[in-house]
């Protein structure tokens, strides 16, 4: 009778162990997909979010890309155009009051030392008082340079009138690249000369039609200039992003080129690097690149520590837990409680054989 009763015990000892294993094997899978399903909705959510960031920049710079080819294709329509001509012609776009973060519209011309005399001269002659002063400057002794022509508006932005742009170091090497592919390209972000505020310039290179330039030393041949369109980086983005921070979640920051260095960055939106540097465990990050003619920038997308699902959201994967723990302790209870019932039980079989 005894042994009967120690085998039942000993079986349900044995379902119990069975139990707790298929408790704790539950509560763990249930955590690991609570958990996977809270980052894939997180996911989704900064996905979306990446993805209406880029849609509202590509769509914005589709646009500038188009308005400054219209200008670029009125210069081609009238190689000799007068300053008055083109400046209607840019009032008359709206571009600088209906487009918010850009600072003027201008021109640049390349023209070789030997000519910078004759060009102020005629420069002058100019009815508009912004060009009765203007000057080519700083002054070097030969080699080409790259002037500040036109410019719309004038107002406040004189000094960028005569402007050797080959003279500002960061610009070379854009200035140079769009020479030579015939591209639409954008400068790295510098202090704008006539504001001193933060911004760069998007550049269109014009070429000499009667000379061929589809290779690289014939449009350094036929060069002309750029026709080219300033942005104050902050007022820009602003205009794309709004005063109100759409994304309070996340950051990113655009970059010029593919290296994601301080040197080479257009727009932080929360102004702390914290896409790159911030230190969080639970930080999702993605990088990008976008292309733009023959632009290509770099984007870099993360999560802030602030973003949740909210506190239940966020606690179930703590709840699944504690409940499989609970449901584990009584398991892990019933198991001792049957472990001492054997025991006892064979106590007393001990006791009856000694009898």
């Amino acid at each position: 009778m005894m042994k009967t009763i120690t085998s039942f015990y000993k079986n349900l000892l044995v379902m119990h162990v069975l139990i707790l294993l298929i408790a704790v094997g539950a509560t763990f899978a249930s955590w690991k997909i609570v958990t996977l399903t809270i980052h894939a909705e997180k996911q989704r959510i900064f996905n979306q979010e990446k993805d209406q960031a880029v849609q509202w920049l590509t769509e914005k710079f589709s646009l500038y890309y188009s308005v400054l080819r219209s200008f670029r294709a009125f210069w081609y329509s009238n190689p000799h155009v007068s300053q008055s001509q083109w400046e209607k012609f840019v009032k008359d776009s709206g571009v600088i009051s209906e487009y918010p973060g850009i600072s003027s519209v201008f021109m640049i011309k390349r023209v070789q030392q030997e000519d910078t005399r004759a060009l102020e001269q005629d420069m002058r002659r100019i009815s508009n008082p912004a060009y009765k002063k203007y000057t080519i400057y700083p002054i070097k002794k030969d080699g080409e340079c790259y002037l500040g022509f036109y410019i719309y508006p004038t107002e406040g932005r004189e000094t960028a009138l005569g402007l050797d742009h080959l003279s500002i170091q960061d610009r070379q090497e854009k200035l140079f690249q769009a020479r030579d592919t015939g591209n639409i390209m954008n400068t790295r972000e510098t202090l704008l000369l006539n504001t001193g505020r933060p911004g760069f310039f998007l550049v269109a290179p014009l070429y000499d039609n009667a000379i061929p330039h589809d290779t690289v030393d014939g449009r350094r041949k036929a060069f002309w200039g750029f026709s080219a369109i300033s942005f104050r980086s902050n007022e820009l983005f602003s205009s794309i992003y709004g005063n109100e921070d759409p994304f309070p979640f996340f950051d990113f920051e655009i970059y010029d080129g593919t290296q994601v260095t301080p040197e080479n960055l257009l727009y932080d939106h929360d102004r702390s690097l914290s896409a790159v540097t911030l230190s969080n465990t639970s930080k999702i990050i993605h990088q990008q690149e976008l292309k733009f003619d023959g632009n290509r920038w770099t984007i870099v997308f993360a999560t802030k520590p602030n973003f949740t699902l909210g506190k239940f959201q966020e606690s179930l994967p703590w709840i699944v837990l504690g409940i499989g723990g609970v449901f584990s302790a009584f398991v892990v209870l019933s198991l001792v409680q049957q472990s001492m019932k054997i025991t006892q039980i064979r106590k007393a079989m001990d006791k009856e054989k000694t009898v």
